[in-house]
């Protein structure tokens, strides 16, 4: 018996309301997400790769209820999260914690790294002075610092250093869920490898799932088991890391994967039909979202929006697309 997904998002929504201005009183909305779902396991990680202004963050701040959505539901740990008074998601959150893009922004300048870290522990349990200390030596060793940099501040840490105090942070409460919202993206490039290599270790000690944000395809291929590609709040095209990699049927999708560098400038090949810049999320395209960008464009792309569905039987397997890339 196939048990329950740790985390299940259905049709979320979320829009955000511009002023008008002094002469126009026409207000505007932004279309952040337009309609997302997916599933994540326990042990899982989920990679969303996309570009800038597919709702990728919003998304992020939704599953976590620091944003209410217009419309859909987050299941956490079987619970529906929309209902829950202010007292009950505290409950909840201790089970699901953030990783931030920027270390520097997001780990307070005043306080020290064992204040950091042992901050939600305070928050949640008030430990003794001896379980502080047990936990931050527990906490900084899974992250691989040394416990004689507890009295330190963030800006004496390198920003790989920071990321791995922000990891331990996330960790203090042993959540089943961490939602990483580009983690690496702030970082140099051998440090980044050393992040997530890190954040795979910690997965296969600790069990711990992961809802992985990222714009890089290569990143989201080297941590992430599944695989959901966003544009313009709408998720394109969902599967295995290996069907996305070697069976793409979005084209959408087959952009990204033009975009990884190859390691023979021979092999290396152009992008090609990718048409201008994102769409305004004010004013949606009619149709497929994709379409204005869109190389192999039709006039029903123009204006039938597709369903996400399976792609020639593989229920695993699921594109938004009239004309997937194996369909022809």
């Amino acid at each position: 018996m196939n048990r329950p997904p740790l985390l299940r998002v259905e049709n979320l929504h979320k829009a955000f309301e511009l002023k008008g201005s002094f002469l126009s009183k026409k207000k505007e909305r932004i279309h952040a997400v337009n309609g997302i779902s997916f599933t994540l396991a326990a042990g899982e990680t989920l990679g969303l790769v996309g570009e800038s202004g597919s709702g990728k963050s919003t998304l992020a701040r939704l599953v976590m209820q620091l944003l209410p959505a217009d419309q859909g539901e987050v299941t956490f740990l079987g619970q529906p999260l929309s209902g829950l008074s202010f007292s009950e998601m505290i409950r909840h959150r201790r089970a699901m914690q953030m990783i931030f893009q920027d270390p520097q922004d997001s780990l307070n300048s005043r306080m020290t790294v064992e204040d950091i870290i042992l901050e939600p522990l305070d928050i949640a349990t008030k430990p003794s002075r001896a379980q502080r200390a047990k936990e931050l030596a527990r906490l900084l060793e899974l992250v691989g610092l040394d416990v004689r940099v507890k009295s330190r501040f963030p800006h004496e840490f390198s920003g790989g250093q920071r990321q791995r105090i922000g990891i331990a942070r996330a960790l203090a409460l042993n959540p089943k869920l961490i939602i990483a919202d580009e983690p690496v993206s702030a970082l140099d490039v051998s440090i980044q490898a050393q992040v997530l290599n890190l954040l795979k270790d910690l997965q296969e000690r600790l069990g711990v799932s992961y809802l992985f944000i990222a714009h890089d395809i290569h990143v989201i291929f080297f941590i992430s088991q599944k695989i959901a590609v966003a544009y313009l709040g709408q998720i394109m095209e969902q599967g295995s890391r290996d069907t996305i990699r070697d069976r793409a049927g979005h084209p959408y999708t087959q952009v990204l994967l033009d975009s990884i560098p190859k390691p023979d400038p021979a092999q290396a090949q152009q992008l090609q039909g990718v048409q201008g810049e994102i769409p305004s999320l004010i004013q949606l395209p009619l149709g497929c979202k994709f379409h204005p960008r869109c190389p192999r464009v039709e006039e029903k792309c123009k204006g039938l929006e597709p369903l996400l569905q399976p792609l020639r039987g593989d229920s695993a397997h699921l594109v938004a697309c009239h004309f997937p890339l194996e369909a022809r």
